[in-house]
């Protein structure tokens, strides 16, 4: 019987434009009002609008809840 591998999205609008897909995202750090991804490919990124910030925790926590993964926000 064949695995299929079906690609998943997490998708999140960000307010200052653009979407991010956070099924790559490897680890995500929020502190002191800036999101850190480090991505599946090793890439880092930073996020320091705190609209951008608050719609990635949004949308980690949401992403979080479907994937019955546990999630913690720290926000300050």
């Amino acid at each position: 019987m064949p695995i299929i591998s079906v690609p998943t999205i997490y998708s999140c609008h960000l307010p200052s434009g653009g979407w991010l897909n956070l099924a790559l995202v490897r680890q995500l750090e929020i502190d002191d009002g800036i999101a850190r991804i480090t991505w599946s490919n090793g890439n880092v990124q930073n996020f320091q609008f705190s609209e951008d910030v608050d719609a990635i925790a949004q949308a980690w926590q949401q992403a979080a809840q479907k994937t019955g993964g546990n999630y913690e926000s720290s926000r300050d």
